[in-house]
C-alpha cells in the first residue's frame, strides 16, 4: 500500500478517529505487520497464514522444526518432562544485581486506548522495571507500539497475555490443545496434544517486537471430553466422575507440555531471528494446579510447580490468601496472609535458577476484598 505514509499523516492532522485496532493492518499495512488483539484462535491462525504466504513459505506453516525435524501435529506430553528451566533473568541482563525484581502488570478492564497518535500508557517509572506485561481480557493481548517503544528505551522486556477465562473459553482451550484439524486426540496412551498454534505465536511476537507471553488459564480442565473425542458427561454425573478426574489430569499434562514447547520452540525461534533465546520468555499464572483444578495458589506449592518447571518463571496469585496461612499480626493490616510462607517453599521447592513473581494487587476497587489497594506499600 504505497499511500499508507501519506494516509497516516493526514488522519493525524484530522485528528478524525481510527479503525479499530483489528482493521488497522488492511488499512496501514506498512505502519501495523499486526493486530493488538485476537479475540481467538481461528482468527489468529488467519493472520499468520496470510504472513506465510507474503513470505512465499510451505503450506505446512503451523508444522514445528525442532533439530531438524519436522514434527507431526500431534505432540507426545512425554518431550515436556526433558525440557528444563534456565530462568528469566538471565547474564548480562538488567536482573544481575542482587536488588529483587521488579515486574509490571497492568489491566485497565476495557479502558484501553485504540489511537497510536496519542500516548497510550501511564507508566512513569519504567527504569525501576525488570519485565512488563501487557494484559486485556482478550484471547491473545499484543503490546502496542508505544508500549514496545518505551519499553525498548529502557531495557523493560515487554510480554503479551494469552488468557482463557471461565467456562466460556471451554472451547477455545480445547482448540488450542486437541488442534482445528484433528477432532479428537487418542484416549489412550500415548498421551498426545497439538502444537498447531504455537509457531503463529512465536511468529506473532517476532513481527510486534515482543519476547513472549502470560500464560493465564483461569477455568478448571473439565473440557467434557472435547479433547480426547468423548461427548460431554451429564452436569449430575461430573462431581462424582473418576473419568472426568482423570481427563482433568490429562489435560493438565497435555497443557503443560504445550507450554513447555511453547518455551523451547520460541527461543530456537529467537535464535534463529538474531534476538537471542534468553529474550524469549514464558511465564505461567498461578492458577491450574497438576490435577487440573482452578486453585490459585498464592504461592509456589506442589500443586502448581510442575507448571513452573517447564516455563520460565511463576506469576502468583495476588490474594495471599492460600494454605499455608500464618497469621501476621501487623497494625493497619487485617486479614490472614501467606506471604511468610513464600520465602521458604521458594527456597526448598525450586532450583536456584527458577524465578517466582509475588504479585501485589493495588487496584483501589478490590481494597475491600483482600488487595490491599491504595495500601499497597504497608503490604510490601
Amino acid at each position: 500500500m504505497p499511500y499508507a505514509p501519506q494516509l497516516a499523516s493526514a488522519l493525524e492532522s484530522l485528528a478524525l478517529p481510527w479503525p479499530s485496532a483489528p482493521l488497522r493492518p488492511a488499512i496501514l499495512n506498512e505502519a501495523h505487520s499486526a493486530p493488538d488483539f485476537f479475540d481467538d484462535l481461528p482468527s489468529l491462525d488467519k493472520w499468520y497464514v496470510a504472513q506465510c504466504r507474503a513470505r512465499g513459505l510451505s503450506e505446512n506453516h503451523h508444522l514445528v522444526y525442532s533439530g531438524g525435524q519436522l514434527r507431526s501435529r500431534d505432540e507426545l506430553c512425554e518431550t515436556a518432562d526433558a525440557q528444563k528451566t534456565p530462568g528469566m533473568m538471565k547474564e548480562g541482563s538488567k536482573g544481575d544485581d542482587e536488588r529483587p525484581k521488579l515486574l509490571v502488570c497492568h489491566d485497565f478492564q476495557g479502558g484501553f486506548n485504540d489511537r497510536p497518535d496519542r500516548r497510550g500508557y501511564t507508566f512513569e517509572y519504567w527504569s525501576l522495571a525488570d519485565a512488563f506485561i501487557y494484559f486485556s481480557h482478550r484471547r491473545i493481548s499484543c503490546p502496542p507500539m508505544g508500549w514496545n517503544t518505551a519499553a525498548s528505551r529502557h531495557g523493560v522486556k515487554m510480554l503479551g497475555t494469552v488468557i482463557f477465562e471461565w467456562k466460556e473459553a471451554i472451547p477455545e482451550l480445547s482448540l488450542l490443545l486437541r488442534g482445528p484439524h484433528d477432532s479428537y486426540s487418542p484416549l489412550k496412551p500415548p498421551l498426545r496434544y497439538s502444537p498447531f498454534y504455537i509457531p503463529a505465536l512465536i511468529d506473532l511476537a517476532l513481527s510486534s517486537n515482543f519476547s513472549g507471553y502470560l500464560i493465564n488459564v483461569e477455568l478448571p480442565l473439565d473440557l467434557g471430553f472435547s479433547v480426547s473425542g468423548y461427548t460431554w458427561y451429564p452436569d449430575w454425573l461430573r462431581p462424582t466422575s473418576a473419568a472426568e478426574k482423570d481427563e482433568m489430569q490429562r489435560n493438565a499434562r497435555r497443557l503443560r507440555a504445550w507450554v513447555a514447547l511453547l518455551r523451547s520452540e520460541g527461543q530456537r525461534r529467537f535464535r534463529e531471528a538474531g534476538r537471542g533465546e534468553d529474550e524469549w520468555t514464558v511465564l505461567w499464572y498461578d492458577s491450574v494446579t497438576r490435577e487440573g483444578k482452578l486453585q490459585w495458589q498464592d504461592a509456589v506449592t506442589r500443586e502448581n510447580l510442575s507448571f513452573l518447571e517447564v516455563s520460565d518463571g511463576i506469576f502468583t496469585n495476588y490474594t495471599w490468601a492460600r494454605p499455608p496461612k500464618p497469621k501476621i499480626e501487623q497494625p493497619d493490616m487485617p486479614g490472614t496472609w501467606s506471604m511468610a510462607s513464600k520465602v521458604p517453599q521458594v527456597q526448598n521447592a525450586l532450583r536456584p535458577a527458577d524465578v517466582a513473581w509475588v504479585s501485589l494487587s493495588i487496584w483501589i476497587v478490590f481494597s475491600r476484598l483482600g488487595s490491599p489497594g491504595s495500601r499497597a506499600s504497608r503490604a510490601v
